[in-house]
């Protein structure tokens, strides 16, 4: 039977095999004990007190178990009091559950910041994309004339981001064991893009009565820019945006890039028509 009073975390969204697994209780009744399982078959069992213990993670890969805190009855029934599952991978992207984060202005204070990172970490997420948190789509960072990161931009919503939030974040997620992904389009570019370096014959076209004008994804006039479309096979464009990734990677400690498009453009033209 069950009777589900008692809520468990763990320390991390996922383990390495033989990675030691620090659980926590609100209240743990006296005589709890806690099974280890995966599927029907029992890894290990103890005896628990206390708020908080520990078991060292089985060193197969790839496997989720679960644990069971519970107590025995005079008369041999077992009551399930809380249950967790714990996830043994060495690479998130076996069984990848994602989340994402989408504000970086001071409301996320750093106790904001625990708060919906616990909440992540209590549903498993191990891999967390960051929606707009970038600055131009076609150059996402944005750097002092010194090459170092300035503080505060706006979004192209003209939402302020600040370096600060981005990075607290990727730093929380990084003690649960979560990736950080950060978000971009793989073929966009703002208005005035050639004055970042942006050449003109890397522009996706459209045939607009015989004349041919780049193809782009409107968006409200209150907004920064519409965004501009290039060929995503470009190989001028695909050497740029190699460029401002590493841009990226230099100045933040994110895990990966999540490449968005945005869709079927009907018939299109590259610079040779």
């Amino acid at each position: 039977t069950s009777d589900l009073t008692v809520n468990l975390t763990t320390d991390k969204a996922c383990y390495r095999p033989g990675e030691t697994v620090s659980f926590t209780a609100d209240v743990l009744p006296a005589g709890a004990k806690v099974r280890y399982r995966t599927l029907n078959k029992v890894i290990s069992e103890q005896a628990v007190a206390g708020s908080s213990w520990t078991w060292t993670a089985p060193a197969t890969d790839f496997t989720g178990y679960l644990a069971d805190v519970y107590r025995t009855k005079e008369d041999g029934t077992e009551v399930i009091l809380g249950t967790i599952a714990v996830d043994v991978s060495s690479d998130w992207t076996r069984f990848p559950r994602y989340g994402f984060v989408a504000t970086f202005d001071a409301s996320k204070t750093e106790s904001k910041i625990q708060e919906e990172m616990a909440f992540l970490n209590r549903c498993h997420i191990n891999g967390v994309q960051f929606q707009d948190w970038q600055w131009m789509h076609h150059k996402p960072v944005k750097l002092n004339a010194d090459g170092s990161l300035t503080s505060w931009y706006q979004d192209i919503s003209k939402r302020w981001v600040g370096v600060e939030y981005v990075k607290n974040y990727i730093a929380e997620q990084h003690s649960y064991n979560m990736k950080s992904i950060f978000y971009n389009l793989c073929f966009g570019a703002w208005k005035n893009a050639t004055n970042d370096g942006v050449k003109t014959e890397w522009a996706l076209l459209k045939n607009n009565a015989g004349n041919y004008e780049q193809d782009y994804h409107g968006l409200p006039d209150s907004w920064a820019s519409n965004i501009y479309l290039q060929v995503p096979s470009n190989q001028g464009w695909l050497q740029y945006m190699v460029e401002r990734n590493e841009e990226v990677y230099d100045n933040f400690g994110f895990d990966g890039f999540q490449i968005d498009q945005l869709g079927y453009r009907g018939t299109v033209y590259d610079a040779n028509r």
